[in-house]
């Protein structure tokens, strides 16, 4: 699976990006899916807002939204991701900006593989699954 990662933000470079992308594929491996082309965007807070408002209907600000693919069979998609969110979500859980993230990516990528986070027990399995892969995420070029 390509993974790609892309940037609208102005000195914001991502760290890792083989490593990144091999782990995204293990997630998909690991949840005995076939992965496709995956695109990490990177935005600004107000751009972020902007997509959640025209495609979803939500006045609010988030971290990540996530919109599958077409390819058939396959995992893919596009993961659009707050820079700003990530840095004070950051500060907010005492966690450095990288791996919150990349707990984001896998947030967004969870969403693709069909796990939501409407409720409170589906909220909770998505948690599971974020710190599962965490866990198993090492940076390794």
């Amino acid at each position: 699976m390509p993974v790609y990662f892309h940037t609208e933000i102005p000195n914001f470079k991502f760290k890792n990006e083989k490593a990144t992308g091999r782990w995204l594929k293990e997630v998909c491996i690991n949840e005995k899916r076939i992965s496709g082309t995956i695109n990490i965007i990177a935005l600004s807070d107000t751009a972020l807002f902007d997509m959640n408002k025209s495609y979803l209907g939500h006045e609010y600000f988030t971290d990540v939204l996530s919109f599958p693919g077409d390819e058939k069979k396959k995992i893919s998609g596009d993961i659009f991701i707050s820079i700003e969110r990530i840095e004070e979500n950051a500060n907010h859980y005492n966690v450095s900006p990288e791996e919150e993230l990349h707990r984001v990516m896998l947030h967004g990528l969870l969403h693709l593989l069909g796990y939501e986070d409407h409720d409170e027990t589906t909220q909770i399995q998505m948690r599971e699954k974020e710190e599962y892969y965490l866990s198993k995420y090492h940076l390794s070029p």
